[in-house]
């Protein structure tokens, strides 16, 4: 392996409103230190932690409990109890 990341997996944290510095430490994920994301703020591009958000696993766990229910209610029509 040559131990490229061209793209990590993620997404930038929101942007804040005020001041933005215009600096750019970084062009692409590969600039960054391990588990970091290139972003930009609005003026430069920075290294940050990718921001993941609780709600992306919340809406993760509720896509596969209504899968699972949309299977066992197929399963309980094509048996009969439906």
């Amino acid at each position: 392996m040559c131990g490229c990341r061209p793209f990590l997996p993620g997404e930038c944290p929101p942007q804040t409103s005020g001041r933005r510095l215009c600096t750019t430490s970084c062009n692409s994920d590969s600039n960054c230190p391990t588990n970091e994301k290139c972003c930009s703020n609005g003026c430069g591009h920075y290294c940050t932690p990718p921001y993941t958000g609780i709600f992306v696993c919340h809406f993760l766990i509720i896509i596969i409990i209504i899968i699972i229910i949309i299977i066992f209610s197929l399963l309980l029509v094509n048996t009969g109890w439906l």
